[in-house]
């Protein structure tokens, strides 16, 4: 930098500002992630007659 080591505060602010660059980057990738896994999730089938999450209860039987 200057010649000389950098101090806490200068050595923290570099740190924290490359976290924050490679968070952004991870999160923009993590975006991207779930955009394709929506696009790609099971679509149901619209013409099947019979629908068994109709017709299980949630809760199971008891």
């Amino acid at each position: 930098a200057h010649g000389r080591p950098l101090s806490n505060a200068e050595t923290n602010s570099v740190k924290k500002e490359y976290i924050d660059k490679l968070m952004a980057q991870r999160e923009a990738e993590a975006k991207k992630a779930r955009q394709v896994k929506k696009q790609q999730a099971y679509k149901t089938d619209k013409e099947a007659t019979f629908s068994w999450s109709a017709n299980t209860p949630t809760r199971g039987r008891r």
